[in-house]
C-alpha cells in the first residue's frame, strides 16, 4: 500500500505506541487513514510488536462489541449470551489483560463503534494500553474518549493534513512508472488538494487514455468517478441555494470580479475559504478554491446550465478595466463572436505570459481568411513553437517576417522566437546565430536591433562561437531614444544577459545588481516574453549559490520550483535543472537523481534555456556517481555530439567519462578529464562552474594540486566566495596539511557544499592517519560521518579507506546519545534489541568509551574541528582547534546530537 508523503507521521505514531501511549489519527475524507493505520501494522509486525487491528464498519452487525471479537477471543473474554448485553467482567478485566500482555490496539473508524464499544475503548487507554484510532474529525469523537483528549496521560491527536506537492507527485510516479508530464503534474496538482484518496481516483480515471513520452506521462481527460461526486457533495453539503449558485458559477465560468457577484453569499464563502480574492486574471477576482470542485461541477454541468453561466460571465466582466481578455475568452466559449483584434490582442498576452494553449484556442477559430495578416502567423509561430510543434512554429514565423516589410517591432518579436525555436528547442543554436542575424539587419531602429544582438549572445554562446562584444558592455549602454517601450526592452534584455554572465563567471554582487535593475524595467513594459523574469531569478539564484549561500538561494528556488509545478509554469523545467545541478555540487545524490529526472522530462515539454541537453547530460553525470556506469553511458549516448559543445553539457559528460577512469584504475586519466573541461567551461564565460569541476580533479588526483591550484589561482575571481575557498583546499591538499583541510572542509559546510566538506575530512583523515595521529583521525571521521548524515550527503570520490562508525551504527549511537533505551532504538530502527546492543559495542569499542554515559561527550565533541587560529593549530593529539575571528559569533556547527 502507498503511504508516500507520510513517513513523519508514522515515525511520530510509532513513538506513541514505545510510550504507551492513545491517540487519534485526525483527517478528512480521502486523507489516508486507513492506508497509515495499516502501514503501522505492517510496521509492529515487522518488529515483532504483538497489536490487534479492529475496525468500526463491523459495528454494523448490530451486535455489541462485535468489533473487538478478535480482541476478545485472544484473552478468552466472552459476552453473557449470545446477541444479549456485554457483562462488566469485559470492561474490568480486559484492559488489564491487554496491558500486561503490551498488546497495542488499532482501532479504524473510531466513529462508527457503537456506544458499548466506544466506552470499553476509552477504557482501555485509562488502563495504559497503547492504542491508535481514526476518525475524520475531533467533532466525531465520541464523548467517552473526547473528556480524556488533550488530559495529561489521555489522547492525543495526530492529524493528517494534505501531502505535499512533491509526495503528490512522487505518488502518481510510483503508479504510472513514470514522471507525469509539467501539465499533467499541474493539473493533478490542482485537483487533489494534497487527498490521497482523489489522487488514485484520478490516476484510475485517467488510466486508459494516459500516454508516455519524451515529457513525461500525460493524463489523458480526468474522469470524475462517482467517489470523487460524492466527495464534492459531501464538501458542499452545507451550503444554501445562493451559496451554492455562486460556486457553480465559478466552477463552470472561472474567475470573476468581485464587484458584479451577489455580495451576502460572495462575503460567506470569502469568510469560510471557500473563495479566494486574486489579482488573476484580473485586478479584484474572486476564485473557487477547491480545485476538485470546479472540475467535478464543470463537467457534470448539462448544456444549459454552461450556456447560462458563460452568459452571466460575459456580463459581469464587459466594459470592466483589466477584464478584456477574460471577456474575450468567454465570449469564444460562449459563440466565438468576437472582432479579430481582439482576439490578437488577447492571444499575444496568453502567449506573453505562457499560456500557449489558450492562445491556440483563440487562434483556431479566426476565419481563414485573416491567414495572411502577419501578427497572426506571428502568434500561431510563437505558440506552435512553445507547443514542440516546431515545422509548423517554423513556417508561420517565416511568413510573419515575409509579411512584416518594414515593420520593426514585428520583425524583432520574430527574430526572438526564431532564435528561441532553432536555438533552444531544436538545438540548432548556430543555424539561429545566421538566421537571426540576417532578420536584425533588416531592423532599422537600434533600440529594437539591440534586443536581438543580445539574443545572439546567448545563441553564441550556446554554439560555442566567441563573443563579438562581451555582454557587460551593453549592460553599462544609455538606451538610445526609441521610445519608452522599446528602451524598457533593451534595458530588460542589457540585464538579463549581463546578470546570466556575471552569475557564471564574475562578480555575484554585479549579478544581484543587474537583476536588480532588470526587474525594475521589467516593471515599464508588457513586451518581453514571460520567461524573462524567471530568467532573471535564475541569475539570482546562482550568484547567491556560488558566492557561499547555497542554503538560502536553494529555499528560495525551490520555492519557485513548487509554484511552477503547481501552475504548469514553462519555468518549471528550469528551476528543476538548477537545483538538481547544485544538488549534485553539494553531494545530495539522490535529491540530484530526482530533480534531474523531472528536469529531463519537462524541459523536453517547454525549454525556453537551452538546458534540455544538459539535463540529460546531468542525469548522466548523476547516475556515474551512484555507480551506474552502464546507466550512465546510455543516457550519455542519446546526445548528439554537437550538443557537447554546449559547456553545460561537455562539464558533465566529462563526470560520466571520469568515473569511467576511476573504475579502470586511473586517477591520472579522471583527473585531466574534469580539469580539462573546466578549463573550457572558464574560457566560455562559465567560471564558476568550470572551477568545480577543476576542484573535482583534485579530489580524484591529489598528486596534481599544486597544479591545479595554480589553475584556480589564476581564474579565480576575488568577489565571489566560493573560488578561493576551493583554491585553499587545492593548496592544503598539495602541502599534505590536515589541518587547513579541515578548516577549508567547514567553510565548504557553512555554504552548503556537505559533500565536498566530508571528503575534505576524508582527505585530512587519510593524512592524520599516515602521520600516526590516529585520534585526530578517529575525530576527523567521525566528523565527516556527521557532516554526511545531517544533509543526507554521499562522499565523492569513494574511498577504500575503512569506515570508522558505519551509518547504522553511527545512527544507533546517536540515539542511545539521546537517552533512548535498547528497545526504543529497536523499534525506532526496526531492528532486534541483540542487534542494537551488538552495535553499542561496536560503538563503545571504536570511540574508546565505556558506556552509554560517555556517547554525548563522544559525540559533542565532534564539532570541535571546525577553524584553527593563530598559535598552536593542534592540541596534544594533533586535534585542529577552533579559530575563531575577534569580536565574532562562532561559526555554526552541525549538531552532533539530535
Amino acid at each position: 500500500m502507498s503511504t508516500t508523503g507520510r513517513a513523519d507521521e508514522l515515525q511520530r505514531l510509532r513513538a506513541h505506541v514505545l510510550e504507551r501511549r492513545a491517540v487519534l489519527v485526525v483527517g478528512p475524507p480521502g486523507a489516508g487513514r486507513t492506508h497509515v493505520l495499516e502501514a503501522l501494522a505492517d510496521q509492529l509486525a515487522g518488529s515483532g510488536t504483538e497489536h490487534c487491528l479492529l475496525r468500526g464498519s463491523d459495528s454494523e452487525a448490530g451486535m455489541p462489541l462485535v468489533p473487538f471479537a478478535p480482541l476478545l477471543a485472544r484473552f478468552g473474554v466472552g459476552l453473557a449470551a449470545e446477541g444479549g448485553p456485554a457483562t462488566l467482567d469485559v470492561y474490568t478485566r480486559l484492559p488489564a489483560q491487554v496491558r500486561a500482555a503490551g498488546v497495542t490496539v488499532l482501532v479504524d473508524d473510531l466513529h462508527l463503534l457503537t456506544r458499548a464499544s466506544q466506552v470499553l475503548l476509552a477504557q482501555l487507554a485509562r488502563a495504559g494500553v497503547a492504542l491508535v484510532a481514526t476518525v475524520p474529525s475531533l467533532e466525531m469523537v465520541p464523548r467517552a474518549i473526547k473528556d480524556d483528549l488533550g488530559a495529561r496521560g489521555g489522547w492525543g491527536a495526530e492529524h493528517l493534513g494534505p501531502l505535499s506537492d512533491d509526495a503528490v507527485l512522487a505518488m502518481a510516479a510510483d503508479r504510472l512508472g513514470d514522471e507525469l508530464s509539467a501539465p499533467s503534474a499541474a493539473l493533478l496538482l490542482r485537483y487533489a488538494g494534497g487527498n490521497p484518496l482523489v489522487v488514485r481516483e484520478l490516476l484510475a480515471g485517467a488510466a486508459g487514455t494516459t500516454t508516455t513520452g519524451p515529457a513525461g506521462a500525460t493524463l489523458g481527460r480526468l474522469r470524475v468517478t462517482p467517489r470523487l461526486t460524492e466527495l464534492v457533495d459531501q464538501r458542499l453539503a452545507h451550503l444554501d441555494p445562493a451559496a451554492r449558485e455562486v460556486v457553480e458559477l465559478l466552477a463552470i465560468a472561472g474567475p470573476l470580479p468581485f464587484a458584479a457577484l451577489p455580495g451576502v453569499p460572495v462575503e460567506w464563502l470569502l469568510h469560510h475559504a471557500l473563495l479566494t480574492r486574486t489579482e488573476q486574471p484580473a485586478p479584484g477576482a474572486v476564485e473557487l478554491v477547491d480545485g476538485l470542485a470546479r472540475g467535478v461541477l464543470r463537467d457534470g454541468a448539462d448544456p444549459t446550465r454552461t450556456t447560462e453561466a458563460l452568459t452571466r460571465g460575459v456580463a459581469a466582466a464587459s466594459g470592466r478595466d483589466g477584464w478584456e481578455d477574460v471577456e474575450v475568452h468567454l465570449r469564444s466559449r460562449l459563440d466565438g463572436q468576437v472582432p479579430l483584434e481582439r482576439v490578437l490582442g488577447t492571444a499575444a498576452r496568453e502567449v506573453a505570459r505562457g499560456a500557449t494553449s489558450l492562445a491556440l484556442d483563440l487562434l483556431r477559430r479566426v476565419e481563414p481568411d485573416h491567414a495572411g495578416v502577419a501578427e497572426l502567423r506571428l502568434l500561431l509561430g510563437s505558440a506552435l513553437s512553445a507547443e514542440g510543434r516546431l515545422e509548423e512554429a517554423d513556417s508561420h514565423l517565416v511568413a510573419a517576417t515575409a509579411a512584416a516589410d518594414a515593420d520593426d517591432q514585428l520583425l524583432t518579436r520574430a527574430g526572438q522566437e526564431l532564435g528561441l525555436l532553432l536555438a533552444v528547442r531544436a538545438q540548432r543554436p548556430a543555424e539561429a546565430v545566421e538566421r537571426v542575424s540576417a532578420l536584425a539587419a533588416r531592423v532599422g531602429d537600434e533600440g529594437l536591433r539591440r534586443v536581438l544582438h543580445g539574443d545572439l549572445v546567448k545563441w553564441r554562446l550556446m554554439a560555442g562561437m566567441p563573443l563579438e562584444e562581451h555582454p557587460g558592455a551593453l549592460a553599462g549602454r544609455e538606451a538610445s531614444p526609441v521610445g519608452r517601450d522599446a528602451a524598457a526592452v533593451a534595458e530588460v534584455n542589457d540585464a538579463v544577459i549581463g546578470a546570466m554572465i556575471a552569475s557564471l563567471d564574475g562578480s555575484p554582487a554585479v549579478a544581484r545588481e543587474l537583476v536588480v535593475r532588470g526587474t525594475g524595467a521589467l516593471r515599464r513594459t508588457d513586451a518581453v516574453p514571460a520567461y524573462v523574469g524567471d530568467l532573471l531569478r535564475l541569475s539570482h539564484y546562482l550568484a547567491d549559490a556560488f558566492d557561499g549561500r547555497l542554503a538560502e538561494a536553494e529555499e528560495v528556488a525551490h520555492a519557485h520550483r513548487r509554484r511552477a509545478a503547481t501552475e504548469g509554469d514553462p519555468c518549471l523545467g528550469m528551476w528543476e535543472y538548477a537545483t538538481a545541478e547544485l544538488a549534485l555540487h553539494a553531494g545530495r545524490v539522490a535529491d540530484a537523481r530526482a530533480l534531474a529526472d523531472r528536469a529531463r522530462r519537462h524541459l523536453a515539454w517547454r525549454d525556453f534555456t537551452g538546458l534540455g541537453a544538459a539535463a540529460v547530460a546531468l542525469r548522466a553525470a548523476v547516475a556515474a556517481r551512484e555507480g551506474d556506469q552502464a546507466a550512465a553511458d546510455r543516457l550519455a549516448a542519446e546526445l548528439q555530439p554537437e550538443q557537447a559543445s554546449d559547456v553545460k553539457v561537455e562539464l558533465h559528460l566529462a563526470r560520466v567519462r571520469a568515473q569511467r577512469h576511476l573504475l579502470r584504475g586511473d586517477e591520472t586519466a579522471a583527473g585531466d578529464e574534469l580539469a580539462q573541461a573546466g578549463l573550457l567551461a572558464v574560457e566560455q564565460s562559465h567560471r564558476h562552474l568550470g572551477l568545480m569541476a577543476i576542484d573535482e580533479a583534485v579530489l580524484v588526483h591529489p598528486a596534481s594540486a599544486g597544479d591545479r591550484g595554480a589553475l584556480i589561482a589564476e581564474h579565480v575571481h576575488p568577489d565571489a566566495a566560493l573560488g578561493p575557498v576551493l583554491l585553499r583546499r587545492a593548496q592544503a591538499v598539495a602541502a599534505q596539511d590536515p589541518v587547513a583541510l579541515c578548516e577549508v572542509a567547514e567553510d565548504l559546510a557553512r555554504m552548503g557544499l556537505h559533500g565536498r566538506a566530508a571528503s575534505c575530512l576524508a582527505t585530512a583523515r587519510a593524512l592524520l592517519e599516515r602521520s600516526g595521529r590516529a585520534e585526530a583521525a578517529r575525530k576527523a571521521h567521525l566528523r565527516q560521518l556527521t557532516v554526511l548524515a545531517d544533509h543526507g550527503a554521499t562522499p565523492w570520490p569513494p574511498t577504500d579507506q575503512p569506515a570508522l562508525l558505519s551509518p547504522r551504527e553511527l545512527e544507533v549511537a546517536r540515539l542511545a546519545a539521546a537517552r533512548l533505551r535498547s528497545k526504543e532504538i529497536a523499534d525506532r530502527c526496526r531492528l532486534s534489541v541483540r542487534t542494537v546492543d551488538n552495535h553499542l559495542a561496536r560503538v563503545y569499542r571504536k570511540l574508546g568509551v565505556t558506556g552509554r554515559d560517555d556517547l554525548p561527550d563522544a559525540l559533542a565533541a565532534l564539532g570541535g574541528i571546525v577553524t584553527g587560529s593563530p598559535g598552536p593549530l593542534e592540541d596534544a593529539d594533533g586535534v585542529p582547534t577552533p579559530r575563531v575571528a575577534a569580536g565574532s559569533d562562532p561559526a555554526p556547527t552541525t549538531a552532533a546530537v539530535e
